[in-house]
């Protein structure tokens, strides 16, 4: 890793440009992971205080990975007399995005996109930089990762928590810090299914974190709760009582599906959690055999639950696809 600071670079707490003498004096603390000493330039972060870290770096080595830094090598190219020379670049960058962007860019293996738990706070530190300084391949890492966990298919929608830090686990909180990303760095491929991931946030817990989110995402949050609820009991539920079968004369098939009517209606406030929990055609009841004369107490009849599947596979896509236009959003961007 990089080599320890130097004693001169803690002791002294003023940094000097070596530019014109004219210009302002930088004090910063050195960074204890990133001070090469053959280093030609030292990103100075935002901050006061103890919080305003340097990092003595090297400018060719992030031109490889950043047009920004290619464009400024090109530029500012020392002379051969002054090739030793060291530039202070203060940037209004926080400590940490600047430690997680130079540890992504240095340090193999420090993320490995679709692959690791990654911690929201360094995946929005290596974002927001990859963005500004425009490292394309860096920002398209992170991209990729986030869409492995806010996915464009309703298929794949349970499996984006293998890549959720286990803090994240027991709530749904990091979607609104997803719709916080997407908004700040133009990353409109994982809105919807962030926006969607937000309304199912438990209320007595949204209320905490709603602040984090500009007040027109939070009505969107809001509104999409309250329509894809409506969708829900007019579409996806709606088989159970306005689809009688003709073919179906079993009284305790026809009791199942009421009793279950019964139950969804006491639970409508978890109609937003259809995308994330089995079908309901699945969960509900057990099936009698095909061409059974007999349906007993909890079961469903063959016939039914052979219409009953297709009929909510087709509510689900087109919920699905509609999902977008719900938080007013163009559509899914595939």
């Amino acid at each position: 890793m990089a080599q320890a600071q130097s004693s001169e670079a803690t002791s002294t707490p003023a940094k000097r440009a070596r530019t014109k003498s004219a210009e302002p004096e930088h004090t910063f603390n050195g960074s204890s992971d990133f001070w090469f000493e053959d280093g030609n330039v030292i990103l100075i972060s935002a901050g006061e205080g103890p919080s305003k870290i340097g990092f003595k770096v090297h400018l060719g080595f992030l031109a490889r990975h950043s047009e920004f830094f290619d464009d400024m090598f090109r530029l500012a190219l020392p002379s051969a007399s002054d090739r030793r020379a060291c530039t202070n670049l203060p940037v209004t960058d926080s400590a940490e995005d600047l430690n997680y962007f130079l540890h992504a860019v240095y340090d193999i293996g420090y993320f490995v996109p679709e692959r690791d738990r990654t911690p929201f706070a360094q995946l929005a530190g290596m974002l927001r930089v990859a963005t500004k300084y425009i490292c394309p391949k860096l920002r398209a890492d992170v991209i990729a990762h986030l869409e492995e966990i806010y996915p464009t298919s309703r298929y794949q929608l349970d499996l984006g928590h293998v890549l959720l830090p286990k803090e994240c686990l027991p709530n749904r909180v990091h979607a609104i810090h997803a719709i916080q990303m997407a908004r700040e760095n133009d990353v409109p491929t994982i809105m919807p299914a962030a926006f969607y991931l937000a309304t199912t946030i438990h209320p007595m817990e949204y209320v905490l974190y709603n602040h984090l989110l500009t007040p027109d995402d939070d009505r969107r949050v809001i509104a999409g709760r309250a329509r894809i609820t409506e969708k829900v009991l007019e579409g996806v539920w709606s088989w159970l009582l306005d689809q009688p079968l003709e073919n179906c004369g079993f009284y305790e098939c026809r009791r199942t599906r009421w009793t279950a009517t019964q139950d969804l209606a006491r639970n409508a406030s978890c109609a937003v959690n259809l995308f994330l929990e089995p079908m309901l055609y699945e969960s509900v009841g057990n099936v009698a055999l095909t061409n059974s004369p007999v349906v007993e107490e909890g079961q469903i009849c063959c016939n039914c639950f052979n219409e009953w599947g297709p009929h909510d596979e087709h509510q689900y896509d087109n919920l699905w696809e509609e999902l977008p236009h719900y938080f007013g959003l163009q559509g899914w961007k595939r």
